[in-house]
């Protein structure tokens, strides 16, 4: 009698275990599932689950939320426009403004007016420097020789066209010839974030060496360059240029 009720309780237990259950002495557990050898209630994990798939809903709510905010942020905002000073090309003339030639050299593609930039009209126009980066090379504009003296700050508005490179910087320059030596003076270069006008001002104490120049220097302009030495054709806009 005591052999066949053990092998009864035996075979009790191996169809409990091979319905997914679990065996305590005589007790049989059933609604359990193993996870790494760890027996969780399918009630809790459901729970969890639960939880989890809410937390997910609120994280994705924040996110578009945030994205939403943003693109409304870039909508209303106002465009900072260069102000109407300066050099600002109205008469579609260059005003005496020209690329650079490094003796051979041209440091620039072209230079030219352009209206089809933002903040533009008829009566005002901008710069348009293109240029073609090739063996970590430089862009420079200048005005030369135009009994223009650098006594206190230059500044300018500058433009990278939304599709133009992420990784440019400017920086101001000063070239003269003093007791015949040709000397170059500049400043520290600034970043420039694409599609929006950014004004650079460049004070006398900004300059390298000491501006010890000649006042008019033989000339004074902008120089660009990648600050990632990516080697690229693109344009960039200069308008409002002031010199004083």
């Amino acid at each position: 009698m005591t052999d066949r009720k053990d092998s009864n309780t035996e075979a009790s237990g191996e169809r409990g275990i091979a319905a997914g259950g679990d065996v305590t002495g005589s007790t049989l557990i059933t609604g359990d599932i193993h996870v790494f050898n760890i027996r969780i209630s399918k009630l809790v994990l459901k729970r969890v689950l639960k939880r989890v798939l809410k937390l997910m809903a609120v994280f994705s709510v924040v996110i578009i939320a945030i994205i939403l905010v943003y693109m409304l942020i870039n909508i209303c905002a106002p465009v900072v426009c260069p102000p109407s000073e300066g050099y600002t090309f109205a008469s579609a003339s260059l005003d005496g403004w020209q690329i650079r030639h490094d003796g051979e050299t041209s440091l620039g593609e072209s230079l030219k007016i352009s209206a089809d930039v933002p903040c533009t009209s008829k009566k005002d126009a901008a710069l348009a420097l293109k240029f073609q980066f090739m063996n970590y090379g430089t862009a420079q504009i200048g005005l030369e020789e135009k009994n223009v003296s650098l006594t206190e700050e230059m500044s300018a508005w500058v433009l990278v066209p939304e599709d133009g490179p992420d990784t440019l910087a400017t920086q101001c320059f000063v070239l003269d010839n003093i007791q015949s030596s040709w000397i170059w003076f500049d400043t520290d270069p600034s970043d420039l974030p694409v599609g929006q006008w950014t004004k650079i001002t460049c004070a006398l104490d900004d300059f390298r060496p000491n501006a010890g120049w000649n006042n008019p220097p033989i000339m004074v302009g902008m120089q660009f360059y990648d600050t990632e030495k990516k080697e690229y054709l693109a344009t960039v806009y200069i308008d409002s240029i002031i010199i004083q």
